[in-house]
């Protein structure tokens, strides 16, 4: 089967007028594009998965999100590295259709914006490509959850800023009362030496708790945007095997390695939280925070490159790289902060591309 499509050019000399056909602008030129059973196939699901991410429920919205992207990106690849935002904006008509919120609607449109960025990050870099993916599939998130925001508060005036950190201090409140009452009633059957902690010092506790996630919420939102764009971007490489579009990372080291830059801004910011404090304090910690998963990311790939260097089998090297986040999670802070050196040390050294 063949599709023919017209794109801009200023080539006239591939605007060859077909017999029969009406006159075509200089500017324009013929493009076939030709689709297998299989690639009608990939179409169909990636409308269909456009559509659920935005007309589904969310636990099911997200996975038709973070799976229609890179799906979207190898069927593009396998039609001649051709991307058609119309598949998309059907899908988004369609979503609006069985919805009736534009909300909703905008929801194909991300991912079509994630699948983009994973193309294009495939075809722009050649080392290192799945870090510009997963960068891109962020800003993207982001700026979607702006354009929801904007949606909720300016034009369906459902809430406003305000109001909505207000609901979450009164929920707060209420839920800290009742935990320490239901604390404070626990004491009381407990024995004297288990009393580690007070009510006072706990409701203590709870409040810097509360303080420490508002402070830190943009971070949190931006992470939580690179966890879903990071395992939207590694399923490229499956997703490529199962469409027989292998070639698609032949020329492509498909690995995330953060630049210098991103070393010498988290040291600093890492520092000038400790001397700083306010709002200052508070965006240098952001800062920090937004940066500390791709370095403990790299921390675990630098585990995976010094199995390499000692000849360990991979299967062994999968597990090493496995233990290390276990351990992590289990130590917290000192955890974390050990992979952390470690993917500082990953980034700053020179070696050799290969995909993790």
């Amino acid at each position: 089967m063949e599709l023919t499509l017209f794109n801009k050019s200023n080539n006239s000399e591939n605007s060859a007028q077909p017999e029969g056909h009406p006159p075509i602008p200089e500017n324009m030129h013929i493009k076939t594009v030709t689709l297998t059973p299989f690639d009608l196939i990939l179409l169909l699901l990636s409308v269909i998965l456009f559509t659920a991410s935005g007309s589904a429920s969310v636990p099911a919205g997200i996975v038709a999100l973070i799976i229609s992207s890179p799906l979207y990106a190898v069927f593009s690849f396998r039609i001649g590295n051709h991307f058609s935002f119309f598949v998309p904006l059907v899908a988004t008509v369609i979503c609006y259709i069985i919805t009736g919120s534009i909300a909703k609607a905008l929801f194909p449109l991300l991912a079509t914006a994630m699948a983009y960025s994973i193309l294009r990050a495939v075809n722009m870099r050649d080392t290192y490509s799945k870090t510009s993916a997963v960068t891109g599939c962020t800003v993207a998130i982001v700026i979607f959850l702006a354009a929801q925001l904007f949606i909720a508060t300016e034009i369906s005036q459902a809430f406003t800023v305000r109001q909505l950190f207000d609901s979450a201090k009164t929920y707060f409140e209420t839920a800290k009362s009742e935990f320490i009452s239901a604390y404070t009633s626990l004491l009381t059957e407990m024995p004297d030496q288990a009393k580690a902690l007070e009510p006072d010092m706990l409701s203590e506790y709870l409040d810097y708790v509360f303080r420490s996630f508002t402070a830190t919420l943009p971070a949190t939102i931006t992470i939580y945007a690179m966890m879903t764009g990071y395992i939207s971007a590694s399923l490229i490489i499956p997703l490529s095997a199962i469409c027989k579009a292998d070639n698609m990372l032949d020329k492509n080291s498909y690995g995330i390695k953060l630049s210098y830059i991103s070393v010498i801004v988290y040291f600093i910011s890492s520092l000038a939280m400790l001397f700083t404090s306010g709002a200052t304090s508070i965006g240098f910690r952001n800062i920090s925070a937004i940066l500390s998963p791709g370095l403990m990311i790299s921390g675990v790939k630098q585990i995976g490159a010094l199995c390499e260097s000692k000849h360990i089998s991979r299967p062994i090297a999968n597990l090493a790289k496995a233990g290390a986040v276990i351990l992590a999670l289990i130590f917290g802070d000192l955890g974390t902060t050990v992979l952390i050196v470690l993917g500082m040390y990953y980034t700053t050294k020179s070696i050799s591309p290969s995909n993790h």
